[in-house]
């Protein structure tokens, strides 16, 4: 299991929508076994599950923040990213 995006130490400058409000940003994981649900978290706290496509869209602040994705076995991944 891998983040396809963002990368660790990201900084990312989110955009807006022809109505002016802020685009989600996509965040991708690739996993061996797509089946797996994944666990999805933002700063510690719960965003989603995932199954099969492991792709979730959220709207950080700005800051600093710890993106966190457990799959049902227990495995862990995580990056650090700074919204602009």
């Amino acid at each position: 299991m891998r983040f396809i995006y963002p990368k660790n130490g990201s900084r990312i400058g989110l955009t807006n929508n022809f109505e002016g409000k802020t685009n989600e940003m996509v965040i991708k994981l690739a996993h061996t076994q797509p089946e797996i649900g994944v666990f999805w978290y933002l700063n510690e706290k719960f965003l989603r599950q995932t199954q099969n496509f492991h792709e979730i869209g959220t709207i950080p602040s700005q800051g600093k923040h710890s993106i966190t994705a457990i799959d049902a076995l227990g495995n862990e991944v995580s990056v650090t990213i700074t919204i602009e």
